[in-house]
Formats: structure tokens, sequence, C-alpha cells
């Protein structure tokens, strides 16, 4: 993904979308792609994650 490419991992990030669990592996990750504009969920707050980019 393309946050791994920053020297600033994301270590811990509020939860932006409501179907991401902290659980998720992928849980900082889209997190920190959200706060920092990279990405953005659907208008109802969810990031449906199962779905094709």
């Amino acid at each position: 993904m393309v946050v791994k490419i920053f020297k600033n991992t994301p270590t811990q990030s509020e939860n932006i979308f409501k179907d991401v669990k902290e659980t998720d592996w992928f849980y900082d990750i889209v997190n920190y792609a959200a706060e920092e504009g990279l990405i953005k969920g659907y208008d109802d707050g969810r990031f449906l994650p199962q779905n094709n980019l």
C-alpha cells in the first residue's frame, strides 16, 4: 500500500470508519491514510474494505 512508503508508519490512529475494526490488520494504515487525505470512505461513514479499489 502507498502508506508503507512513508517513513512515519502509523502506530495508533483514531477510528474513522465504522466498519474497520481495531482488530483488522489494516486498521492503522486505513485510518492513517484517511487522516492524511489519501483515501476517503463513503458518505455514510463506511470504508467497505471488502470492495475492490
